[in-house]
C-alpha cells in the first residue's frame, strides 16, 4: 500500500509538469493530501476545498503540520476551545503546576478535564480561570473580543457551537463540535439517570454491582471513563433510538477530544457535517 501511494504521487507529479495540463485532485485522506501538497508544491491558496449545499469553495489552507502553534499564536474563539484538550495533554505529559484559581479544582489537569465532561462544577469555570492556566502553559493568553473574563466557558462553548456552519471544515471547528457533542450526551444521560427511580447495574473491575442512582453516580464520580460508564447505565433505561444516537458520540468523538499535537490527522479526514448532524440529533433528545 505504501508503494502504491507513492507511485500515484509520482504519477501525478509527472502529469503536473506537462505544459497546459491542469489537475483537480480530490481526497479526504489527510496523509495523501499532505504528501501531494508537498510533492507538487501546491500553493496554500489552492489546497483546500470546502463543500456546502450549493457549491464548492476554494479557500486558503491555514495550517498543515502543527495546528497547535497556529492556535497558540493567533487565538480566536474557536481555537480557544480547541486548545483545551491540547493543553490538558501538555500537562499530562509534563507535570501539573497547580496554578488555577478555582475553588473546586486543585490541579490544572483536573480543571481542564472538567471542561471536557459534565461534572457538578464544570459550569462554574470562567475564562479568567482558564486564562491563568493557558498563560502558564502556553506563555500567553488573550481573550477573544467576543468574550469577557467572567463569562462561563461551557456556556460560551455551546453558544459558539450553535453558530457553526459547514462552510468551513477546519480542525478547530471539529474539536469544538466533538466537545459539545460529548458534553451534551453526558447531560442527556445524567438527566435520564437522575429521573430514574429503579436499580442500576455497573461493573467495578470484573465485579457486577447493583444499586440505586445515588450509589451509581457516586461510582461515576470516581471513574476515569465517565462517558462510557454513564452509557452502560443509560442503555438499561433508554429506548433504542436514544441509545443509538448517544452511542454515535462514543464512536465519533473520543480521538477528537483526546487529541494531541502529534495525532490530529484522523480528525482532518472526518466531514464536519457528520458532527453537525450528530449535534442536532443530540439536541432533540433534551
Amino acid at each position: 500500500m505504501v508503494l502504491n501511494k507513492y507511485a500515484i504521487v509520482e504519477y501525478l507529479y509527472e502529469m503536473a509538469t506537462i505544459d497546459n495540463f491542469r489537475m483537480i485532485i480530490l481526497s479526504h485522506n489527510f496523509d495523501f493530501y499532505r504528501t501531494i501538497s508537498s510533492r507538487l508544491n501546491v500553493p496554500r491558496k489552492s489546497r483546500f476545498i470546502v463543500e456546502n449545499k450549493q457549491d464548492l469553495n476554494l479557500i486558503e489552507e491555514k495550517y498543515q503540520k502543527q495546528p497547535f502553534i497556529t492556535w497558540k499564536s493567533k487565538p480566536d474563539k474557536y481555537s480557544l476551545f480547541a486548545l483545551i484538550p491540547f493543553v490538558r495533554n501538555l500537562i499530562e505529559y509534563s507535570y501539573d503546576k497547580y496554578v488555577n484559581d478555582s475553588n473546586y479544582y486543585d490541579g490544572d489537569y483536573e480543571l481542564l478535564t472538567n471542561l471536557l465532561h459534565n461534572k457538578d462544577n464544570s459550569g462554574t469555570i470562567t475564562f479568567k480561570t482558564l486564562g491563568k492556566v493557558y498563560k502558564e502553559y502556553l506563555g500567553k493568553f488573550d481573550i477573544p473580543s467576543e468574550f469577557k473574563e467572567d463569562d462561563l466557558v461551557i456556556e460560551k462553548l455551546y453558544e459558539t457551537t450553535e453558530n457553526l456552519s459547514n462552510n468551513l471544515n477546519l480542525l478547530e471547528h471539529k474539536v469544538l463540535l466533538s466537545m459539545a457533542c460529548r458534553l451534551k450526551a453526558e447531560e442527556i444521560m445524567l438527566d435520564k439517570i437522575n429521573n430514574y427511580n429503579g436499580m442500576l447495574n455497573w461493573k467495578v473491575k470484573n465485579n457486577l454491582k447493583t444499586g440505586d442512582k445515588a450509589e451509581f453516580l457516586n461510582h461515576v464520580d470516581k471513574t476515569n471513563n465517565m462517558t462510557r460508564v454513564l452509557f452502560d447505565a443509560y442503555k438499561q433505561i433508554a429506548n433504542e433510538e436514544q441509545i443509538n444516537i448517544v452511542n454515535e458520540v462514543n464512536i465519533m468523538t473520543p480521538e477528537n477530544i483526546h487529541i494531541n499535537s502529534f495525532m490530529y490527522e484522523p480528525i482532518m479526514d472526518m466531514d464536519i457535517n457528520e458532527l453537525l448532524n450528530l449535534y442536532k440529533k443530540l439536541k432533540k433528545l433534551i
